[in-house]
């Protein structure tokens, strides 16, 4: 996508970091988990669906889920940066429903995790996640 836009457009956008939406834990314990990207108003559907074509071109033989393209609009939410590993956001998210809740808000959504940096290179004192969660006034 980027090697598209960057020899057709002259644009050279920086890759956001990955947000996830943790659905449902399924029976045998795998989540259900929705993975995404932002990218620049300049992405459409038509340069995906070219994105696709050329990955698979280049890697013939190579099965993998195709990503969908979707545009989508954040409502009011309340979000805060969650220092530390991973297994302890639910501290946070609980702390922000908390605090919306004293503020005569209530959650009305999935809770988005935004990973701000890797966690290979980084060590877990040093992981940086933004907690997102979809807010409505009560």
């Amino acid at each position: 996508m980027r090697i598209i836009t960057s020899k057709r457009m002259q644009y050279n956008f920086r890759l956001m970091p990955f947000e996830m939406i943790w659905q449902d834990q399924l029976p045998d314990g795998i989540w259900k988990r929705v993975v995404m990207v932002q990218v620049p108003e300049q992405i459409d559907q038509l340069l995906v669906d070219e994105a696709i074509r050329n990955v698979r071109i280049k890697n013939k033989g190579v099965e993998f889920l195709a990503p969908s393209f979707r545009r989508i609009s954040q409502r009011l939410c309340a979000h805060t940066l969650h220092l530390g590993h991973y297994d302890e956001i639910a501290n946070t998210e609980d702390h922000i429903i908390k605090t919306v809740s004293s503020q005569g808000f209530r959650s009305r959504g999935k809770t988005r995790e935004i990973y701000m940096n890797p966690p290979t290179w980084n060590p877990v004192e040093k992981w940086q996640t933004i907690v997102r969660i979809p807010i409505e006034k009560i």
